[in-house]
């Protein structure tokens, strides 16, 4: 199979409207992101080739949706007199790790590559 048929199947969401030429663009510098080439002749479970999937999804997601996160972040205190709310602070507060996590998509490949940190440099 082929990326793209791999990405589709492992995302339908993303079927409905698919802009090739952005699909295109996402896969001439996904590896600049993450340090590993999909194989297509590789099982569908193969490592890589799912870490990679999510990355392109997160990419995929963020171009096509303007980068609305999905997620919530932990509330810290709240009040109601004058207004005020903050939020928890993360431990991971680098630039990628704040991008990668506006969706689950981001989400899961940071999971995914916990074990391998190094070779993104969070």
């Amino acid at each position: 199979m082929t990326i793209l048929t791999d990405f589709q199947a492992k995302f339908p969401e993303f079927v409905n409207d698919f802009d090739t030429n952005l699909f295109n663009d996402i896969l001439t510098y996904y590896q600049f992101l993450y340090g590993a080439e999909y194989k297509e002749t590789a099982t569908s479970n193969n490592r890589d080739n799912v870490i990679i999937l999510y990355l392109i999804a997160h990419l995929y997601y963020s171009e096509t949706t303007g980068n609305k996160s999905d997620t919530k972040r932990d509330v810290a205190s709240k009040s109601v007199g004058s207004v005020s709310l903050s939020y928890l602070a993360k431990d991971d507060n680098t630039p990628q790790s704040e991008f990668l996590i506006t969706s689950k998509y981001g989400q899961y490949f940071l999971m995914l590559t916990q074990s391998r940190v190094g070779t993104m440099q969070l």
